[in-house]
């Protein structure tokens, strides 16, 4: 009759919101994985490019600690050598 009826439409239908609210939890849950996962990557190459500059910052001021003027005007000597073309005989 009419009340199983409905009763049957009452169940189809609380089914049906039921996978609805199922597949849009879940479709929350991987995009809240996926942003995650993407802050994650971002904060790590923050991190190395944080080492990099330390690194680099590091070695410059102990380049220049050690480095005498001699030693310095030899180094610019050198580059300037590997610059410019050999000369011609």
């Amino acid at each position: 009759g009419i009340g199983s009826e409905a009763r049957a439409d009452a169940a189809r239908l609380r089914d049906d919101l039921r996978q609805r609210a199922q597949q849009e939890a879940q479709a929350i849950v991987q995009n809240a994985e996926r942003q995650i996962q993407q802050e994650r990557d971002r904060a790590l190459q923050q991190i190395r490019q944080e080492a990099v500059d330390l690194s680099l910052m590091i070695a410059s001021k102990l380049i220049r600690r050690n480095l005498t003027e001699a030693d310095n005007a030899a180094l610019i000597d050198d580059a300037l050598k590997q610059v410019q073309p050999p000369a011609e005989n």
